[in-house]
């Protein structure tokens, strides 16, 4: 049964792991990531020498998936185009980061 916008904004809320899925050299590559959702757009980071970020930089399709760890389990799988984001890029890591437990600031 497809999730409520109430319960998909209750479920992106969550410290879940995400998992980022990315074309490398013609076949897909999956990272378990941390994810910030800001009502519009998914952010995550790495570093662009990493596979993730190397295989961004020649194909920017993605899928990302989010679940639940317990039952019944909940989900969301989102497909897109990503892109590298300068502008702001503390203040996202800090949101990032704080959502996971990190105290304020902390990197």
């Amino acid at each position: 049964m497809p999730l409520t916008p109430d319960e998909i904004s209750e479920l992106l809320s969550q410290p879940l792991l995400g998992h980022l899925a990315v074309v490398r050299d013609g076949k897909p590559h999956v990272t378990p990531i941390w994810v910030y959702y800001d009502g519009g757009s998914f952010y995550l980071t790495t570093r662009l020498s990493r596979v993730k970020g190397k295989a961004l930089s020649k194909n920017g399709r993605v899928a990302i998936s989010i679940a639940t760890n317990e039952r019944p389990y909940r989900a969301i799988v989102v497909e897109g185009e990503a892109r590298v984001v300068e502008k702001d890029k503390w203040e996202l890591l800090s949101k990032i980061s704080t959502k996971y437990g990190r105290e304020e600031g902390e990197r």
